[in-house]
């Protein structure tokens, strides 16, 4: 779906944001 596509996305530019 997009939507994990953009949160994985998210989750790439900001690995320390989810820690």
């Amino acid at each position: 779906d997009g939507l994990i596509a953009e949160i994985k996305g998210l989750v790439r530019r900001h690995p320390e944001s989810l820690d």
